[in-house]
């Protein structure tokens, strides 16, 4: 199985500071201080926020591989990596007053991205109103900033920025494999916005960095696998049928030619393709990985319902990001996939 790209020298920072946290710390709890100051010191929310506000501006194919490698770790942290990059890439691209707004004061500052067009925006006075629910917001309540989707009364779909004291959020119930998320349910009600906080540009980010999730977080389960195997081998001696049926090597084997294919076709929908396509091939590179890690899961018994398995999380991750995933680009598309 072919290992990460060569990456920028601060993106492996990032990696590395976050690994040995997890290696010792609760998994599944990642949104833990300890590793939320790493991220921030080491800009790892800011991967894609302009350098002019602090951030690293690195290029796309680094952020999305560091991504992959963050969900290998642990999905949530990658979910997280995805979605506040992916809202500082669309904030960064708007008119500076907008970008000194949000990280004039605070370079550090970050924006929870909601992609469902979930609220309702109305004339009111001399701002528009914004009204709406938007459910799994992942990092609402870590967030300085929301931006949000919402369609008016003519029929267009605009993005809303907004303070996080402007909104109410409710903690729901996070997926399995997503424990440190903080998703929330988003309310706004009747919250003035000024018109240059609304807008219709969006981030080519968003749909690429969260398919990356899904695949980083099958390849952290073949990695986390494979290595288990090795590790029974070394200490039955060879002895073990550690593969459990003659079977399970056809599938790890499988799964890594799947995972690779999907981080192949996911790279290449960053260069120039067309949004729709894109969308599609970011939603099959995604469906790839996740039938990926199934074929790991089935290649052992050992982690099948063992919630406590590292391994049994990873793919539990997978597929909560995969349901994201899937939410996300249908909110972005406007109904492409149905």
């Amino acid at each position: 199985m072919t290992g990460p790209s060569a990456q920028h020298s601060v993106v492996r920072e990032i990696v590395d500071a976050v690994a040995p946290i997890l290696a010792v710390g609760d998994e599944k709890q990642p949104s833990t201080p300890q590793l939320i100051a790493a991220l921030q010191q080491r800009g790892g929310w800011q991967m894609l926020q302009p350098a002019r506000y602090g951030g690293l501006a690195v290029a796309a194919d680094e952020f999305i591989s560091a991504v992959w490698e963050l969900a290998a770790l642990d999905a949530s942290l990658g979910w997280l990596t995805a979605m506040f990059n992916a809202a500082a890439d669309e904030v960064g691209g708007l008119p500076g007053a907008v970008a000194d707004e949000v990280w004039g004061a605070n370079t550090q500052a970050l924006i929870a991205p909601g992609y469902r067009p979930e609220g309702r925006l109305a004339v009111g006075g001399d701002d528009l109103r914004l009204t709406g629910c938007w459910h799994s917001v992942g990092g609402a309540d870590l967030a300085d900033w929301l931006l949000l989707t919402a369609d008016d009364d003519a029929g267009g779909r605009y993005r809303v920025l907004l303070p996080r004291e402007q909104v109410s959020t409710t903690p729901t119930r996070n997926p399995s494999g997503l424990f440190g998320t903080d998703i929330c349910d988003v309310t706004a009600a009747d919250v003035a916005v000024p018109a240059r906080r609304i807008f219709e540009s969006g981030s080519p980010m968003a749909g690429a960095g969260a398919a990356a999730t899904v695949v980083g977080a099958a390849d952290g389960m073949w990695h986390r696998h494979v290595r288990e195997i090795r590790q029974r081998l070394s200490a039955s001696y060879g002895g073990e049928d550690v593969m459990d049926r003659p079977s399970s090597t056809i599938q790890v084997a499988r799964a890594a030619c799947d995972i690779d294919a999907a981080k192949l076709q996911l790279t290449e929908t960053l260069a120039g393709t067309a949004e729709g396509a894109a969308a599609w091939q970011q939603l099959q590179a995604a469906a790839r990985a996740r039938e990926a890690a199934d074929e790991l899961l089935a290649a052992s018994r050992r982690h099948a319902l063992a919630a406590s398995d590292p391994i049994t999380r990873l793919w539990q991750g997978t597929h909560a990001c995969f349901q994201l995933t899937t939410q996300l680009l249908h909110g972005l598309s406007d109904g492409l996939f149905d």
